[in-house]
């Protein structure tokens, strides 16, 4: 890229003129104090002569064109030799330029010639203060104090670079290179001043100098002698040490000039001399390098006739400084920048944005790693990012990419985790939170709903270290918190003042959100909360923090403006103030290093920079616009600056992984590198687990497919609940953790069964799952279906012991066997929409409603549900002139079989042939679901997650439960069915085909009739014959486990196990199981061995105990190991096992004692799930102790 502008060379006739030409020169950049402008001067010639002779030479070069000379402020120099170019930095144009000198024409006085500037990079800050070339590769790089970073770029073409380093220092300064080594060297001057130095790429960094340093500034590298040499400015002294011995170290002392207000610079070593720019005294002083004697000062303007200036950087442009080096890096032809790796061998690296090709390792494709670090912001219907340089390209084009869009939606609320490259953000329209990874092509990538039905989202916040995520809802004055996929959502606050924005540190385990007029912090799990910072009659939006910092931002409409304090509270400040800003309304705020960019509410975005004089003050730079949009949300800066890793040394509270066992649900970051366990409603935390005490009958059930949690909702107030989690009525909450599902949508229960029944959607399949209520570690596929039906209903049909399901894409509904789930039958019905059917289990009844007649009809399931049914179905309810159906379900408390239905916004009750208005709600609510027991009716809608109920009798209506991710297929499940009287129809034989709908042939014998006779009559033989067997092998197993008993009883620990078996069997009536998890345990008596004092088949107890390593009843055999002596000599605890809590026991468990143990009955065709042993319990803190014991574990 070349500028229009020129560089126009002068030399000044002095005793004899010259160019700034390519030749031997001693080079530096000065700014004048008069007009403030940036030139490069130079002496030509060598300074062996001109230092002992005097300055005969002098040349000068500036702008042509008046406004750019006005502009320009040069600063950091660097050259190429081979090449005849200078490269330097521009602080006023914020680019880096190169220009190409020429020999200049023998001639008197004053010669002029035009040289065009090309750019090579655009977007630096006003810092960029060292600079140096790779020769060898004709790479060029930089320090950039406000970014922070280290740059590289192929220093022939424009914006080809890469930032090789960003992380870990602050403020760097100076720069140097030694590719016949290919080592990269830098100092930096932030809180902990230093030197170090790393590849020509990057990598290997070390400290190399990191003591008794105070502001190393200018570095030089004299390569013939094998030294670094640097300026510390504070400490007034000139510095060397060997390259390869960074301990041993010379010193210059030269405070006798500046005292304590040293201003050295720029540092330059050439041959046998030290050349330094002294800005105090704006001088370039000459040192001998071998005793440090001044040599020489000079006026760094040379001449009275050139204007007087700070001298700033410093070079020698000589050829004997850049030895020809026959690098690979011509061999290659990289496509994108070459870096040296010291003597002749190279590699290629990629600019920003892009990665090298795996197939030739040379040329560059588009990266699938999003870029960084960029602005990224919400404008409504579109999510779009700019390059944070963007606030310094002042005279370059800005790269607005908008990467997401989705006409008609409003995008608000943005957060993201940078280290799993994800972006979560609100969508209003409806009503969700989404999660999106950050491939470069976004629009091809994961996209998914991980909360719904959110209300209005005005703040989002990821903890980077925990996994969790937390936001804001405004209109309910809620804040929530679960995982980052959306499980385990909680309400952590309530009862808030229109929480808007929200930030965390899980750095400090702190949490902070804004109300419209304060803001408060808390800990990560919502306890401490206090007022942080109160403004009467403001109006607080969004918020950040910079943790680096250690400050926080906000926006403050009511200025409107942006203010700013420490993360304590402390030291409170204005940062942009409205007559600046021209009255614009502020929505979100975002900062990077020192550079800080907001959003108008408008289409607009803006960038500023703290100002140095002053931190209260923002200067603002420019500002970017979207044409197409007229709102602008929420802004973010995608870097790893706004969330920087735990220090070093520091272990992660909430990983599994160290001493501390991880929490099974939601694991919230405290202050003090402390962490604490939480649950999500409907369970109860005992020693870092969540419980639940399921319910059998009386009670509401329902799905968060986003937490992956059915829960039960107790109608019986009498029944003892689960501790009331978050202070509502949500403590009468159940929760079952459908631990192996997807995206569960649909939910049903099987009363004889006691278990779950899930409709599971995923990318590839759906399918019906099936789980224990008291037993929720394994599941079972039930049933794979096609991708191509929309299931809507989801039914388990009790006393048939079949799932219903309805599939709205044909309309039509099947049964699916139990006993044979490969048998999926078509039932007579036709027409169903979404969930408008029903069944009554008592009396076999299956209730629709048809979505083209509106008529609701009735079949039963001993006469005419089948499709090959001969039996006409019933019409029960007909000219339904209303909205349509878009469910129903039976009132099971009324023994006249009263229907409920709803539409959009109406509840009505069909009884007798006619309907009875029962509720209207509001247009907007849009019903999803409802239940009636007794008088009240419970109800769920489309954009809530909550349960409302309304009295028929007092028309009072509220709010039954609230805080979930989601809700999904609300039912009501009383007492079950008892002695039902009606008889079963028999399946139909074959499973559901198309064919299976048609009427069928009679049966007639073909000419293979008696062929197959005796074919059958084979077959009946050999069932005949497994039958024996199998009998043979039943018996000789009595046998044997008779005999296992009798030892199990003779065992030592016998009396404890029976003590503890005998509280178990003694549990209250109604207390028919409970699930832990350490103990899973039926209290029925049902099963094998009812003899015995133990727990029956399938639900087995395990304890420790000081004697025993493992204990185990499975299928009613006794299991025990020994604990090795030498386990018993290291002290290892096993705590009493309490009799009096059976909800809670210690788990043992050795190395080869699971080896004995019989598998469970398998759980399926299911890949995924394995059989039950002792080690697939959950376990809390797991201690291995070696003394000799070969790794035996002990486990909570």
């Amino acid at each position: 890229m070349q500028l229009s502008v020129h560089l126009l060379l002068i030399a000044e006739a002095l005793r004899s003129a010259s160019c700034l030409s390519h030749e031997r020169t001693l080079m530096w950049t000065i700014k004048s104090i008069a007009d403030g402008s940036v030139d490069i001067r130079g002496v030509p010639g060598d300074p062996a002569d001109w230092i002992v002779n005097g300055i005969k030479r002098v040349s000068n070069s500036y702008f042509t064109d008046p406004t750019s000379k006005q502009i320009s402020r040069r600063l950091a120099l660097a050259f190429q030799y081979s090449t005849k170019r200078v490269f330097f930095s521009d602080q006023g144009f914020k680019q880096i330029f190169r220009i190409v000198l020429e020999p200049v024409p023998s001639a008197n006085g004053t010669v002029y010639y035009s040289v065009p500037i090309e750019v090579v990079y655009g977007g630096i800050s006003t810092q960029v203060n060292g600079m140096a070339m790779d020769w060898a590769s004709g790479s060029l790089y930089w320090t950039d104090a406000l970014y922070n970073w280290i740059t590289v770029a192929n220093a022939s073409d424009y914006n080809m670079a890469k930032h090789i380093v960003f992380t870990g220092f602050s403020r760097p300064m100076g720069l140097a290179v030694y590719p016949q080594k290919g080592q990269l060297f830098w100092s930096s001057i932030g809180a902990v001043p230093k030197i170090e130095r790393s590849t020509l790429g990057g990598e290997s960094r070390v400290n190399f100098v990191d003591s008794d340093v105070d502001r190393p500034l200018g570095l030089s590298v004299d390569y013939k002698a094998g030294h670094l040499y640097w300026i510390d400015d504070l400490r007034d002294t000139v510095e060397r040490v060997p390259l390869d011995d960074p301990t041993s170290r010379w010193t210059m002392h030269i405070g006798y000039r500046h005292s304590l207000t040293g201003k050295l610079f720029g540092l330059a070593v050439f041959e046998d001399f030290i050349f330094a720019t002294d800005q105090l005294n704006m001088t370039i002083d000459i040192f001998n390098k071998s005793s440090g004697v001044m040599i020489k000062s000079f006026n760094a303007s040379v001449t009275v006739n050139l204007p007087k200036g700070i001298p700033y950087d410093i070079l020698m442009y000589d050829s004997s400084l850049q030895e020809e080096i026959d690098s690979d890096c011509n061999r290659l032809r990289c496509s994108d920048i070459c870096i040296s790796d010291g003597g002749r061998k190279a590699h290629c690296i990629c600019q920003e944005g892009s990665s090298l090709s795996l197939e030739d390792r040379t040329s560059c494709v588009e990266s699938a790693t999003f870029r960084m670090p960029q602005y990224l912001f919400s404008v409504g219907e579109a999510l779009c990012g700019v390059d944070v340089i963007a606030a310094d390209q002042e005279y370059v084009p800005i790269d607005v990419r908008c990467f997401y869009n989705v006409s008609g939606h409003r995008m608000v609320a943005l957060g993201f985790n940078v280290y799993e490259g994800v972006l979560f953000f609100s969508d209003q329209k409806d009503r969700v939170i989404h999660r999106m990874t950050l491939p470069n092509d976004v629009n091809s990538s994961a996209i998914d709903v991980i909360v719904a039905n959110t209300g209005y989202v005005s703040g989002l916040a990821v903890d980077w270290i925990a996994d969790n995520l937390y936001w804001t809802v405004e209109d309910r004055g809620l804040l929530m918190v679960s995982r980052v996929t959306g499980r385990y959502a909680k309400v952590l606050l309530r009862g808030l003042d229109r929480p808007q924005s929200v930030a965390v540190n899980p750095l400090n385990g702190t949490l902070y959100w804004a109300t419209p007029d304060t803001i408060y912090i808390a800990n990560m799990d919502g306890t401490n909360a206090k007022i942080l910072v109160n403004i009467p009659r403001s109006q607080f939006d969004g918020m950040v923090l910079d943790i680096r910092a250690d400050l926080l931002f906000w926006v403050d409409r009511s200025l409107p403006g942006i203010r700013s304090c420490r993360m304590n509270g402390s030291d409170l400040a204005i940062v942009l103030r409205s007559d600046v800003t021209q009255n614009m309304t502020l929505l979100d705020v975002t900062v990077y290093q020192n550079y800080i960019a907001w959003t108008d509410g408008l289409n607009s975005v803006y960038f500023g920079m703290t100002s140095s004089s002053s931190s209260s003050l923002v200067n603002i730079l420019r500002g970017v616009r979207h044409a197409a949009a007229n709102t602008s949300h929420d802004i973010i800066t995608y870097d790893f600056y706004l969330q920087p890793p735990l220090d070093p040394g520091k272990t992660n509270p909430c990983d599994i992984d160290n001493d501390v066992h991880g929490c099974s649900q939601l694991c919230l970051l405290t202050p003090s590198s402390g962490s604490q366990c939480s649950c999500s409603a409907g369970f109860t935390l005992v020693d870092n687990y969540c419980v639940s005490e399921p319910l059998t009958h009386d009670f509401l059930l329902f799905v968060d497919p986003y937490s992956k949690i059915a829960y039960q909702y107790d109608l019986n107030p009498m029944t003892p609940s689960s501790e009331n989690v978050d202070g509502s009525e949500n403590g009468r909450l159940r929760g079952i953790a459908l631990r192996s599902a997807n995206i569960p949508s649909l939910v049903a229960y099987d009363y004889q069964l006691r278990e779950i029944f899930w409709f599971d959607e995923d990318r590839l399949k759906n399918s019906v799952k099936q789980i224990s209520i008291f037993e929720t570690v394994h599941y079972h596929t039930v049933s794979t279906l096609s991708k191509e039906m929309t299931v809507s209903r989801l039914e388990a049909v009790d006393n048939y012991g079949d799932l219903l399901l309805t599939d709205s894409a044909t309309g039509s509904v099947f049964l699916i066997s139990l006993a044979n789930t490969n048998n999926l039958q078509k039932l007579v019905m036709q027409n169903v929409y979404e969930s408008a059917i029903a069944v009554d289990e008592c009396a076999g009844d299956i209730y629709w409603a048809d979505g083209v007649t509106n008529d609701v009809n009735r079949c039963n399931l001993s006469e005419s549900c089948f499709s090959d049914s001969a039996v006409e179905f019933t019409t029960v309810f007909s000219a339904w002139n209303k909205s349509r159906i878009l469910g129903m379900d039976i009132v099971q408390s009324d023994e006249e079989k009263t229907l409920i239905v709803w539409t959009e916004n109406e509840i009505h009750s069909l009884r007798n042939g006619a309907s009875t208005l029962l509720l209207i709600v509001d247009e907007s609510f849009s019903l999803s679901g409802a239940v009636m027991a007794d008088n009240i009716i419970y109800f769920t809608s489309a954009f809530h997650n909550a349960i409302f109920q309304h009295d028929t009798k007092t028309k009072s209506t509220g709010v039954t439960v609230d805080g979930f991710s989601e809700i999904s297929d609300l039912k009501l499940f009383l007492s079950p069915c008892r002695n039902t009287s009606y008889t079963i129809a028999p399946h139909p034989s074959a499973p559901y085909t198309e064919s299976a709908v048609q009427k069928k042939d009679e049966a007639k014998l073909g000419p293979g009739a008696i062929a197959g006779i005796v074919i059958g009559a084979i077959v009946f033989l050999l069932l005949l014959i497994l039958l024996l067997v199998l009998l043979v092998v039943l018996l000789r197993r009595r046998r044997d486990k008779q005999a296992a008993e009798t030892a199990a009883y003779s065992n030592p620990t016998y009396d404890r196990l029976s003590s503890i078996a005998s509280t178990l069997s003694h549990m209250p009536e109604g207390a028919e199981g409970f699930s832990s998890p350490y103990v899973s345990f039926n209290n029925n008596n049902e099963g094998e061995n009812k003899d015995s004092p133990f727990p029956p088949a399938y639900n087995d107890l395990y304890f420790s105990d000081e004697a025993i390593a493992a204990t185990g009843i499975f299928d009613g055999y006794l299991y025990t190991k020994e604990v090795p002596e030498c386990e018993k000599k290291s002290g290892l605890p096993f705590p009493e096992v309490s009799a009096v809590d059976p909800a809670i026991f210690l788990i043992g468990a050795a190395g080869d004692a699971e080896s004995k143990v019989p598998a469970r009955p398998s759980t399926g065709d299911d890949p995924s799930v394995t059989d039950f042993h002792p080690s697939s319990l959950p376990t809390d803190d797991d201690a291995t102790h070696a003394d000799g014991c070969n790794g035996f574990s002990a486990k909570k």
